[in-house]
């Protein structure tokens, strides 16, 4: 049987939807901490649940 890994994120600010601040995303960026994932496929395989499933967007 094959195991997906897991992913948990926890924010460590809340910003309200619309907010167009740019400074704590450099903030974030210029810290080093910030991983980036991209490209087709690999969410599913990651164990990110699939937007366009039954329970997505």
């Amino acid at each position: 049987m094959r195991m997906r890994p897991t992913l948990s994120w926890t924010p460590t600010e809340e910003l309200s939807p619309g907010t167009t601040d740019l400074e704590p995303v450099a903030d974030a960026l210029s810290s080093g901490g910030v991983l980036v994932l991209s490209g087709a496929g690999i969410s599913t395989e990651s164990g990110i649940p699939d937007y366009r499933g039954r329970a997505g967007v």
